[in-house]
């Protein structure tokens, strides 16, 4: 089981921060998930972004029944509870190719249960403000 360090820094964009947020995700001291703007879980799409790229072998481990189904069907494109979490995407592309990917606007918390799933921890460390800045996963 490894462990990570994970770490969210956020600043204002634009004059004034008119132009919202600019939020990055660290792991272990290295960039690994960003956005910008505002009105969804930012906090969320960064860590999505560092599920999606680490861990996509374990995701498609997650998903086996709705990816049979996806392939067999051509009608069925997409689903956002694949392996019964919302969050977890499974669609299929024009060309038949599937892809899966974890939807951090869905919320922190669903990135949460997707790493739950995969059998990590995930331990708070500290919070920044009003905001939760720092936490500890073991996966």
């Amino acid at each position: 089981m490894k462990q990570y360090y994970c770490e969210i820094k956020a600043s204002p964009r634009g004059y004034k921060g008119c132009n919202g947020l600019y939020v990055r995700l660290y792991v272990n001291g290295q960039l690994a998930g960003s956005c910008s703007g505002g009105g969804y879980d930012m906090i969320g799409v960064c860590f999505g972004e560092w599920i999606t790229k680490t861990f996509k072998l374990r995701l498609w481990k997650l998903d086996k029944e709705e990816t049979v189904e996806i392939k067999a069907k051509k009608e069925k494109t997409y689903n956002d509870k694949a392996g019964g979490i919302y969050g977890l995407i499974l669609n299929k592309d024009q060309d038949g190719h599937l892809h899966i990917y974890a939807d951090g606007a869905t919320g922190i918390s669903q990135m949460w249960q997707i790493i739950g799933a995969m059998g990590g921890k995930v331990e708070q460390l500290e919070r920044g403000g009003d905001w939760l800045n720092k936490w500890f996963i073991k996966l």
